[in-house]
């Protein structure tokens, strides 16, 4: 099966590089237009698992109008806590985010959801859908959710040597094509899509 690994388009706070992990916001006019011309250039899907925030919906919505979509809350972006919607210039002084920037950003965030938890949800939410998706007998399907969530998706099929932040970024609307093999339980080919 393949499936197509979507970050979402341009929406309010990216441009501004603000943490958007749970604040829930639309896309920007320029998110909406570069959706539409993405359209143009991705395959055709026969199902679209999204996360249910806005942003994802509505890229979703705009890429492959009319086909059927699942929201999946394990889909959604990580929860920054203290640093959910602001940006770096507005947290610097802050003495909470100095001491885990000193920290190395520790298990997690302040107040928000710990990298083991982040990766526990996503990876069961991802299995939980293509589980779905077999069951039904899809053949390629979409998977539109947010930067964090494509990065760790893809770093567990990625070999070990290039799981790199550099390597796994997606922009918006980037993403990337992966065909699962079921019965190995593994990846046979990762390509990044560009975007």
């Amino acid at each position: 099966m393949e499936v197509i690994l979507l970050r979402h388009s341009i929406a309010v706070g990216n441009g501004e590089h603000r943490f958007l992990g749970r604040t829930d916001v639309p896309l920007t006019p320029e998110g909406i237009a570069l959706a539409k011309a993405r359209a143009k250039e991705l395959p055709q899907v026969e199902h679209v698992y999204a996360s249910p925030m806005t942003r994802a919906k509505e890229t979703a919505a705009l890429i492959w109008p009319g086909v059927p979509t699942t929201e999946c809350a394990g889909l959604c972006e990580v929860d920054f806590g203290m640093l959910e919607n602001k940006t770096h210039s507005e947290l610097v002084g802050d003495a909470a985010y100095e001491a885990w920037l000193q920290a190395g950003g520790g298990e997690g965030y302040p107040g928000g959801e710990s990298f083991f938890g982040f990766e526990k949800r996503v990876k069961e939410s991802f299995f939980d859908l293509l589980k779905d998706a077999y069951k039904n007998g899809y053949k390629m399907i979409a998977v539109v959710t947010h930067g964090g969530v494509v990065m760790k998706l893809v770093e567990m099929y990625h070999p070990a040597d290039k799981t790199t932040y550099d390597t796994l970024r997606v922009s918006n609307c980037g993403g990337f094509r992966v065909v699962v093999n079921a019965e190995k339980g593994c990846a046979e080919s990762i390509d990044n899509l560009k975007g």
